[in-house]
């Protein structure tokens, strides 16, 4: 594991500004070491405390696979959730990413939002 983030350290701080890099480290830190996903978006944004860099970051993966008793807009907001939780409990100086955070806020709010409507549909029945 240490060689893992070894060559993932390195990758962070060699690419720091290239967004397809940094969503290459998530896909692979979220679908393969889960316990290090939320260490390298601290990592990342440590690193790289860019906004513009931050909101063209994939945090989650681009398919879902769910039995019907929960959608996707909700999973998405539940990721967003625990990385906001994350920066606000871990990182050293949390009013440094404020901008972060409220990035992370509106993003939450339109995913429930798009879930609430999409539960309305499936009562209405038209899904």
């Amino acid at each position: 594991m240490s060689l893992a983030t070894e060559v993932l350290d390195r990758l962070v701080l060699n690419h720091s500004t290239d967004v397809r890099m940094l969503n290459i480290i998530l896909d692979i830190t979220r679908n393969n070491i889960p316990e290090l996903y939320h260490p390298y978006i601290q990592k990342i944004i440590t690193i790289n405390p860019n906004l513009e860099v931050f909101e063209n970051l994939q945090f989650f993966n681009n398919h879902f696979s769910s039995s019907g008793n929960q959608i996707w807009a909700d999973h998405k907001a539940d990721v967003l959730l625990s990385i906001y939780e994350y920066i606000r409990v871990n990182l050293p100086n949390p009013l440094d990413y404020l901008e972060h955070r409220d990035f992370l806020t509106r993003r939450i709010a339109a995913f429930k939002e798009s879930a609430d409507w999409e539960r309305k549909l499936i009562f209405r029945g038209y899904r």
